[in-house]
């Protein structure tokens, strides 16, 4: 079994080439790359993305949907009052604040400016908005995202805030310590979003704009907060403030997501999964 994820530049060169091995192609986001052949299996993160390759006409004797997972013991929903409250002291961010959270990449498609916006709508002494991603650096006359990132700080003079550049992965866990809201304003269809489980799997209450794969384990109102994919800067302010307001009903959508992650989304749970999809092409290539 041939196991590429996200590499389709890769299957041409594969595919064929190993007597009796079989291909299967794992995606986690659109990929327009033509492929000569026949795939044994494409596989998605999600049923968008296989919505989306099936779409594309891509030639694949199985397709399925395998989810990514998490580790839910590091992302633990076992965050403390005072763990939260030591790690906002480290960054500095003041107490008594309802702090809203940004995790991902500083460019466009990621919708940092769409929460900017709306930070501007809050009020200042009671919100605090922390962005988490890497702030790209550079020429901004030869780049785009650089000159994205710099009118966006420019954006945030005067807005409560707290910048943190990239972080190493293994410390990830306590960077959604800081947070009592996860905020995902993604303009274009996520595939999947890894932020979004590592979020709910911390007991971290998560808020996101209906979009690709998120809406596949998301049930608004149940295990996170759901707005329309097209909203504007003032109706996310309007849906934060209406969280904040609500403790009581943020703490149970975030149990809930934290039991869907554990249901669905664990690391075993992913691996007994992808042991019956090889067994399924297995057996397929054998009936054929």
């Amino acid at each position: 079994m041939i196991h590429i994820h996200n590499a389709p530049q890769f299957v041409d060169g594969l595919a064929g080439k190993i007597p009796g091995a079989r291909v299967m192609l794992h995606m986690h986001n659109e990929k327009d790359y033509p492929l000569a052949g026949r795939l044994d299996a494409l596989v998605a993160c999600s049923d968008y993305i296989n919505r989306w390759f099936r779409e594309k006409g891509v030639a694949a004797g199985v397709f399925a949907t395998l989810p990514n997972g998490v580790d839910t013991v590091l992302f633990s929903a076992g965050r403390t009052p005072q763990l939260a409250s030591e790690s906002r002291a480290r960054r500095g961010i003041p107490a008594g604040r309802f702090v809203v959270l940004f995790v991902g990449r500083i460019s466009p498609e990621k919708g940092p400016d769409l929460l900017v916006r709306a930070a501007r709508h809050l009020d200042r002494s009671a919100f605090h908005f922390v962005f988490v991603g890497e702030w790209p650096k550079g020429d901004p006359e030869k780049s785009e995202r650089v000159r994205f990132a710099d009118v966006l700080r420019h954006d945030l003079q005067g807005i409560p805030c707290t910048l943190v550049d990239t972080v190493n992965p293994a410390d990830m866990h306590l960077i959604y310590s800081l947070g009592d809201l996860v905020v995902i304003p993604s303009r274009f269809e996520e595939p999947f979003s890894m932020v979004a489980i590592e979020a709910m799997s911390s007991g971290v209450p998560v808020m996101a704009l209906r979009k690709g794969g998120m809406t596949e384990y998301m049930v608004d109102g149940q295990n996170a907060t759901l707005i329309d994919a097209d909203a504007s800067d003032v109706q996310l302010a309007g849906a934060i403030q209406a969280a904040a307001g609500n403790s009581v009903e943020l703490h149970r959508m975030a149990r809930a997501a934290r039991a869907m992650v554990e249901a669905r989304f664990t690391w075993n749970s992913v691996a007994a999964q992808t042991e019956a999809l090889y067994d399924r092409i297995r057996e397929r290539a054998a009936g054929a």
